[in-house]
């Protein structure tokens, strides 16, 4: 009878928090292709996309009334800091 090959563990995974504030956006380099978002773990949903062109954009996600995921973009980020973003209301949907 042959022996069954062990389960591979799971890959560890390391906790990063990112909270989002001016020295770490200033600190963000830009992707070599596609683009990277970054999230802030102060405030759910909100995350920075960075382009390779290095154009910044301050997204949120949320759900919609039927439950699917959306992007709503914001601010450009050479415009608007971090904190301001935060104090921000969030905004429902439009009917």
């Amino acid at each position: 009878m042959s022996q069954a090959l062990p389960f591979p563990s799971p890959p560890v995974r390391r906790e990063r928090r990112r909270i989002l504030n001016d020295t770490t956006i200033r600190s963000l380099k830009p992707p070599g292709a596609g683009r990277v978002d970054y999230f802030d773990d102060a405030t759910p949903g909100l995350s920075l996309r960075v382009t390779p062109k290095d154009v910044r954009t301050w997204t949120v996600f949320y759900r919609d009334r039927n439950g699917r995921q959306k992007r709503l973009t914001l601010l450009r980020a050479q415009r608007a800091f971090a904190d301001h973003i935060r104090e921000q209301p969030v905004v429902e949907e439009r009917s």
